[in-house]
């Protein structure tokens, strides 16, 4: 038995098949016969992804400022320090936090996505980066 994609009638009052979105959304995997699923099962195809890490790419100065202008573009703090973070572990966190004056899981725990950093963390952070803090208006 194939189940087939009954009309719709839509907001226009216009009769027309079922998009094959919306067929996949009214009719369960559960209900289609045993061959159709066995023929859906050989096509999926998983797609392997691993976590973009940031700090791969923060290899250049060019880069490290174009990722901070737009981090503090959002103006989120916590986006901020997140990137920050980011920089921080592609220039190498345990010599950056001697440089800094915090230990090295203060300066992890502090620019998390979930901490909440002193401006005199940052500011440490940011002098040993290199890296200047330039006021200019919005």
């Amino acid at each position: 038995m194939r189940i087939r994609p009954k009309p719709l009638i839509d907001a226009e009052g216009e009769v027309r098949e079922l998009t094959a979105e919306e067929f996949r959304r009214a009719v369960p995997f559960s209900a289609l016969p045993e061959t159709e699923q066995k023929l859906l099962r050989s096509l999926h195809i998983e797609t392997k992804t691993k976590p973009w890490d940031p700090a791969q790419y923060l290899t250049t100065p060019g880069r490290v400022a174009a990722y901070l202008e737009a981090a503090s573009d959002d103006g989120d703090p916590s986006l901020i320090a997140t990137a920050i973070g980011d920089i921080a572990r592609a220039r190498g966190m345990t010599q950056l936090a001697a440089e800094a004056g915090v230990t090295r899981e203060a300066l992890y725990k502090a620019l998390s996505p979930t901490g909440d950093p002193r401006l005199s963390i940052l500011l440490g952070v940011m002098k040993a980066l290199g890296i200047k803090l330039k006021p200019r208006t919005a």
